[in-house]
């Protein structure tokens, strides 16, 4: 309960210091294609596993990795099944496969694409969306291989920009 007392002011409360060098090159995206915001709480942020590391993710023991994704799967569940949440972004390859190997059992439908092309294969843009439900309730899911808070080039973000605003506006998210 402390956690997610805490996620819900995490932007907005009195003497809130969000990490803003990170989340900035989110909110962008996020205002841009769907119109929200941290700040104002129309979105929130989540996060796989609800604890900081040291040293950061990349440089655990896989491990520990799984432990820790094992541990909070329940928790990050009863999270999303018990709000208000349509849509979850998933920013970053890392993040989306472990999302979906988390989640797999409850992914209805899924599709991937390319949206951007690149000469170099490891700048190309691949998104993908689908459905996920957990308790009975359905949320939309749209997922991304290049990692935002990396300097990307501008036309990935605006093809991303335009594909979340695509995919929200079939769903009827927004």
């Amino acid at each position: 309960d402390r956690i997610y007392q805490s996620c819900l002011g995490y932007f907005s409360k009195p003497g809130a210091n969000p990490y803003n060098i990170w989340f900035s090159r989110m909110e962008s995206l996020i205002k841009a294609s769907l119109n929200m915001s941290y700040y104002d709480g129309s979105c929130c942020h989540l996060d796989i596993v609800q604890w900081a590391t040291n040293p950061v993710w990349r440089g655990l023991p896989n491990e520990s990795i799984q432990e820790m994704l094992e541990a909070d799967l329940p928790f990050l569940k009863k999270l999303i099944s018990n709000s208000q949440i349509e849509l979850i972004l998933i920013n970053g390859k890392t993040t989306l496969n472990e999302f979906k190997k988390l989640f797999g059992d409850n992914i209805i439908s899924g599709e991937d694409f390319i949206l951007a092309i690149d000469e170099n294969p490891a700048n190309r843009l691949k998104m993908q969306h689908g459905k996920l439900i957990i308790d009975r309730k359905e949320v939309f899911y749209v997922g991304w291989n290049l990692y935002r808070q990396q300097a990307i080039k501008q036309i990935h973000v605006d093809c991303l920009i335009n594909a979340i605003k695509a995919h929200s506006t079939k769903l009827g998210l927004v």
